[in-house]
């Protein structure tokens, strides 16, 4: 973490929630690091349009997180015996609906234009999850089963690495958010 003046540690802390009790901030007394004229502090926060788009990409990347992990547990439910059965449960149709929402997430972002290969991270992690849905759902076909698995999680690891590259945990962008977590901030 940065410690220079305006260098955004104010808006790291400014995230996290702590316990009435927390260590990491006894004795802070709530006061900004912030010194300087207003024009200094508006030039080291973010445009309202990149907020807006942080926020709204944060929709399609949950859910392509989510995804991820609903269709890595399906994956384990087939590895451990469930095979075919994998396919008749509820859980396949969930997925699928979510890959709908994201669809409709992605398709509602209007990124600023500096923005924009971000959003193309989130299309392109769309398109593997969408083959991720098509590959679990030929493990149940004539094709050898083990063979569309392997390509299934090959590709739920690619579409986990796109999520990482589209990582950005201070909109909250992160595999695993620890923004939350109390005392995550303290010193080590």
């Amino acid at each position: 973490m940065r410690t220079e003046p305006g260098s955004g540690a104010f808006f790291e802390r400014a995230v996290t929630i702590h316990r009435f009790d927390c260590q990491a901030i006894a004795g802070q007394g709530g006061e900004s690091d912030f010194e300087g004229d207003e024009g200094a502090l508006e030039a080291i926060l973010p445009s309202e349009a990149a907020v807006r788009y942080g926020l709204e990409a944060r929709l399609a990347y949950d859910g392509l997180r989510r995804l991820a992990g609903h269709v890595a547990g399906l994956l384990l439910l087939a590895e451990a015996g469930g095979g075919r059965r994998v396919l008749d449960l509820p859980d396949l149709r969930a997925a699928r609906d979510r890959l709908a929402e994201i669809e409709a997430s992605l398709a509602a972002l209007r990124p600023p234009l500096r923005f924009e290969p971000h959003r193309r991270r989130l299309c392109e992690a769309h398109r593997r999850a969408a083959e991720v849905m098509g590959l679990v759902e030929a493990l149940g076909g004539p094709a050898d089963a083990a063979t569309a698995r392997d390509a299934a999680l090959r590709e739920v690891k690619t579409l986990c690495a796109i999520l990482r590259s589209a990582s950005e945990p201070r909109v909250g962008l992160a595999m695993v958010d620890l923004r939350h977590a109390c005392c995550n901030c303290a010193p080590r």
